[in-house]
């Protein structure tokens, strides 16, 4: 585990918070524990502090050939710009009403539309066109 010098690491602190409320899977197709399970490359955050007890969060990255594995609030994944795009683009070419041919067009035209302001991340966009897929949402 590397803890990075900035106690967020690359992301904004919404989108590291949002990540924690959005509870991401990082392997949907597996069951328990499995599904649950971060590797090598992954990031995830933790809250510091007791449990019930609002702490700081710090972001680290693993770099150890171990596997860590999420558990309820206090442990969760926080995926890298690249892994929301693979899914994103899953979702995409499932999806009816965008066209086979220009799925990667599609998604850029979301994720530069969804940016409101400058301190907007492409993280935060690309999560929220994964999480309007979502049920009881509107598709993307």
């Amino acid at each position: 585990m590397t803890v990075l010098p900035d106690s967020l690491g690359p992301f904004t602190p919404a989108y590291v918070e949002r990540c924690r409320v959005a509870r991401l899977q990082r392997r949907p197709g597996e069951a328990g524990a499995d599904a649950r399970r971060l590797e090598r490359g992954d990031f995830y955050a933790w809250r510091l502090g007791p449990p019930g007890v609002s702490g700081s969060v710090r972001v680290s990255l693993i770099v150890e050939p171990r596997t860590v594995y999420v558990v309820d609030d206090r442990l969760w994944w926080t995926p890298r710009l690249d892994q929301l795009l693979q899914r994103v683009e899953a979702l995409a070419t499932k999806h009816p009403t965008v066209p086979d041919a220009s799925v990667r067009e599609w998604i850029a035209r979301q994720l530069a539309g969804s940016l409101r302001d400058a301190a907007d991340s492409w993280e935060e966009a690309a999560l929220d066109l994964l999480l309007a897929d979502r049920p009881g949402r509107p598709p993307p």
